[in-house]
């Protein structure tokens, strides 16, 4: 059996009377692996690749929890996922297959015989969209992610949120990137309060890293927490419900900043750059154009430095217009 141990400060906690006590010492150790989650532990220094370690055991297997990152094994046996490889000295969950359970044992570690195997860093996120790692977490894989009909870049960050609270991200890996959602740890109940519960809704935010600009994106599928609970899933971009000029980013900038905006309905757009005296500077955008988010690029490197405004009119009604600040 496996236990969460909570502690106050970095220990080691030694069982020395244990049998067995380990692979090495005692020869091989069965686990006994019933339907659904199971935590076990990895008993070898040295790391392995999932596939190496569990050999045949795959294919009772469903998926494999880490601490904030994970592991979906597919039709065809191979795993996708952050969680790539087992780390000694860990603990994860083994979700079972068979619902009659199964035994295995881990596969030796053999000199020659073990490929190479490194579990990745992952990439931290900006402070705003961090969360505390929980004992209770699920994940969604996401399968594909797309805004304006491309996919996302590697630099965009996906964040999953219970409310407005934000409760896993990751950037963007490509297919399949799996995004943690944690829910209330009852022993750290005011760290992780506002995270998620039995029956919570979980929502899709996109940090696009070309504009600073967050946006909504709508799933596929009906997604509500589940402690241990697995799901794949589609996103693409929420239509705006609103005209709306967003705030240049970077600003102060140079020499290029980047202007986006929404429309919830195709409508004629001027988009326009003035200096302080009213004159027109450069006119970016004068056309009609389709619902959804857009942006474009002010490169100003031919201009000197100083205050500039951006004024942005859609149809007849919307009038919009934000101060730019340029230094070189």
């Amino acid at each position: 059996a496996g236990y969460w141990i909570f502690v106050s400060e970095p220990s080691i906690l030694s069982f020395s009377d244990a049998d067995p006590i380990s692979y090495d010492v005692d020869g091989e150790v069965i686990y006994e692996m019933h339907y659904g989650a199971n935590l076990i532990s990895y008993p070898f220094q040295t790391t392995q690749i999932l596939e190496d370690a569990l050999g045949d055991a795959v294919d009772n297997v469903y998926a494999i929890f880490g601490s904030g990152v994970a592991a979906l094994v597919t039709d065809g046996g191979e795993f996708i996922g952050s969680l790539q490889a087992f780390e000694g000295g860990k603990g994860y969950w083994l979700i079972g297959s068979p619902e009659e359970g199964f035994t295995f044992t881990f596969n030796g570690v053999e000199a020659g015989l073990t490929r190479t195997a490194e579990q990745p860093t992952i990439r931290e996120v900006p402070d705003l969209f961090r969360f505390t790692q929980s004992s209770q977490q699920a994940f969604s894989f996401i399968e594909s992610a797309t805004i304006k009909n491309k996919a996302l870049d590697s630099e965009d960050i996906i964040i999953a949120y219970n409310d407005h609270g934000v409760v896993g991200s990751r950037y963007w890996s490509g297919e399949y990137t799996d995004i943690p959602m944690m829910g209330i740890d009852p022993n750290y109940i005011q760290e992780t309060s506002s995270y998620c519960s039995e029956g919570d809704k979980i929502t899709f935010k996109v940090l696009v890293a070309s504009s600073g600009e967050l946006v909504d994106m709508d799933v596929d599928a009906k997604l509500t927490w589940i402690n241990m609970g697995i799901s794949i899933v589609n996103l693409v971009e929420t239509l705006p419900l609103a005209i709306s000029l967003n705030s240049a980013y970077p600003n102060p900038f140079n020499p290029s900043t980047t202007l986006s905006f929404t429309l919830p309905y195709q409508v004629e757009v001027l988009l326009t750059i003035y200096n302080l005296q009213g004159r027109e500077v450069v006119s970016l955008i004068d056309r009609n154009m389709d619902a959804g988010y857009h942006s474009v690029v002010w490169d100003a490197d031919s201009h000197s430095s100083g205050v500039y405004l951006v004024k942005m009119t859609a149809g007849s009604s919307y009038i919009k217009t934000h101060k730019l600040m340029l230094v070189k």
